[in-house]
């Protein structure tokens, strides 16, 4: 899939820990890779989108995020030309606009939301789960890539394979 992508310097992996070092930390990828655990392991948060925004290189030119539903709603996050502080994007005060290309890479089944155009994220302060639902938030790419579910519990795989 890396190859296939062809990853730069001026993009982003956003994963797990266990995804990388299962799939991709063998390979020396030249992008910055960040790894959503070394934030937190839960749903996704306003704090922890916004942490992850800090860390991140100025202006990629792609967002690449492989993972369950949570690391794929951060990215969508991510992509945006501004999400800090993510709170203005549900006030309405700036309006989300696509700053990066979105490709994701779901590890799971379910949601679908690798071809959805919304996001879920916790807002810590004001104590109160939200979705955003925008244009903006469409992948510009969505991989499935078979092998990403060898991990899924086994009373899940049934399911899957009989798809």
């Amino acid at each position: 899939m890396a190859a296939d992508l062809k990853v730069r310097e001026d993009d982003v992996l956003l994963t797990n820990r266990y995804i990388y070092g299962s799939y991709f930390e063998n390979l020396d990828l030249p992008c910055q890779v960040l790894l959503k655990d070394d934030y937190d392991d839960g749903e996704p948060t306003d704090e922890v989108v916004e942490a992850i925004r800090r860390d991140m290189i100025e202006h990629p030119q792609r967002i690449i995020a492989v993972g369950g539903g949570a690391i794929l709603d951060v990215a969508k996050f991510l992509s945006l030309k501004e999400c800090i502080p993510l709170t203005e994007l549900f006030d309405g005060t700036v309006q989300p606009c696509k700053g990066s290309e979105l490709i994701l890479v779901p590890s799971t089944c379910g949601t679908g939301s690798e071809v959805t155009n919304v996001a879920v994220v916790s807002l810590v302060t004001r104590q109160v789960k939200k979705g955003l639902a925008h244009e903006a938030l469409y992948a510009d790419r969505a991989v499935l890539v078979p092998e990403l579910l060898q991990a899924l519990p086994l009373e899940v795989l049934p399911i899957v394979q009989a798809i």
